[in-house]
């Protein structure tokens, strides 16, 4: 964000098992996790991320919300085709 500066739109992905922080939510304007494990939707979620990109430029301006549940999960049990 110190790179880009506050005006320019920040949208990242993520992998379901990501830590996300609050600095790292504060300082994006929007997170997209996969939708699968094994990351077979890789090129989805970067033209998703492209795509609301583009919506940020436009002037979209998303709600947010930030919350950590108390959750610890095994990344072997995480495949979603299962």
């Amino acid at each position: 964000r110190e790179t880009l500066g506050p005006g320019v739109p920040l949208v990242a992905t993520l992998d379901l098992h990501a830590n996300v922080s609050e600095d790292l939510f504060r300082e994006t304007d929007v997170l997209i996790a996969y939708d699968t494990y094994p990351h077979v939707d890789v090129f989805d979620r970067g033209v998703e991320a492209a795509t609301i990109a583009r919506s940020l430029v436009n002037g979209l301006r998303p709600k947010r919300a930030f919350r950590k549940l108390p959750l610890l999960t095994v990344p072997q049990a995480q495949a979603t085709a299962q």
